[in-house]
């Protein structure tokens, strides 16, 4: 918007020199505007690079201190692949305009591309400082910071993206992640909790709580946020699964049969709800209908270890030695590093 006033106002200056060009006969020429800086800056906005290339080239050529031609030319380098010619580019048009934001924005996103993530944090950083509130550098940076292992910077980069827009769930799921790679479980489940508080009726975000709290073997709070997501979106995901696993763990094993029933009547052949009614059956000693189960199961996943190895402890204990044997066999091929098929594997020799 500023070029085109610039013009209007070049344009009636111009108007104004010749009105007065009786009186003032050595009037001061006023420059035209050199068409290709717009030309370009267009070329680049509507993604035609190639030509953009050539029509910014003479941009610059003829104006060098030109904000727009560096710019409009560092981006349509960058997009046909000359990193090095176009991340120059930028810095020179930075170095004309140092608070251009997105043009800095776009020199920190070439350096990630090309792997200088040390000079890519540094721009994102100095972005971060020019204007505080700016939602992408601080996402960008902590994808960079996690990208080279910094996870604590990661975590407050995205942290501060939080802060910058605190209705954004997908962000807090973004940092519960961070702090799990960081090996910081108590503040991922804080977060969570957080999240799970701030965005009641968002099911993604009360399933990712419900998983959480299942991995730190919460059972009960996990049951109480499985049941929240299928009161608001019915089937999702492993809700159903999972619900019955958190039932069975805490004992209710009447409430898993009927969860996995109903599960199971609406998709006949999730194997591991299957396993899991073997494994009901297992503890019931109720040996013969167990293996039916581990069996069916492996009939509908063969690459399903959890079977195999509960079939070859259900063999074992009816005597079948070889075909407990076979059975963990598979599970280790299956999963070379299982421990239980191992174990077992190895007491029958």
């Amino acid at each position: 918007m500023k070029r085109f006033r610039f013009i209007v106002v070049s344009f009636l200056l111009v108007l104004m020199i010749g009105c007065t060009s009786s009186l003032q006969k050595k009037a001061p020429v006023i420059p035209e505007t050199d068409p290709d800086i717009d030309r370009c800056y267009m070329l680049v906005e509507s993604a035609d690079y190639a030509e953009a290339l050539t029509v910014c080239d003479r941009a610059v050529n003829r104006n060098p201190d030109s904000f727009i031609a560096r710019a409009s030319y560092a981006k349509a380098l960058v997009e046909s692949g000359r990193f090095a010619e176009g991340i120059e580019q930028y810095r020179q048009s930075l170095d004309l305009t140092p608070d251009a934001v997105q043009t800095r924005m776009e020199l920190a996103d070439a350096y990630t591309r090309v792997a200088r993530y040390s000079d890519a944090v540094s721009e994102y950083k100095a972005i971060r400082t020019q204007q505080p509130s700016y939602l992408d550098a601080a996402v960008r940076l902590a994808q960079v910071c996690e990208e080279t292992g910094d996870f604590l910077g990661a975590i407050d980069a995205l942290r501060d993206a939080v802060a910058i827009q605190p209705g954004n769930d997908a962000l807090y799921l973004d940092l519960v992640d961070l702090y799990k790679k960081a090996g910081r479980r108590s503040d991922a489940q804080n977060t969570l909790r957080e999240a799970a508080h701030a965005f009641p009726e968002v099911v993604h975000v009360q399933y990712a709580a419900g998983v959480l709290w299942q991995e730190m073997k919460q059972y009960r709070e996990a049951i109480d946020l499985y049941r929240r997501v299928q009161r608001l979106a019915g089937d999702y995901q492993n809700t159903a699964f999972n619900l019955a696993v958190c039932q069975y763990e805490t004992g209710d094993i009447i409430s898993a049969e009927k969860t996995l029933a109903g599960l199971l009547a609406r998709t006949p052949h999730a194997a591991p709800a299957i396993v899991l009614q073997g494994q009901i059956a297992y503890d019931r000693q109720a040996y013969s209908r167990a293996e039916t189960l581990f069996r069916q199961a492996i009939a509908i996943d063969h690459r399903n270890g959890s079977a195999f190895v509960m079939l070859g402890n259900v063999l074992r204990i009816q005597g079948d030695t070889d075909g407990a044997k076979d059975a963990y066999r598979q599970a280790l091929r299956i999963n070379p590093n299982d421990i239980t098929a191992k174990k077992n594997l190895k007491r029958l020799y």
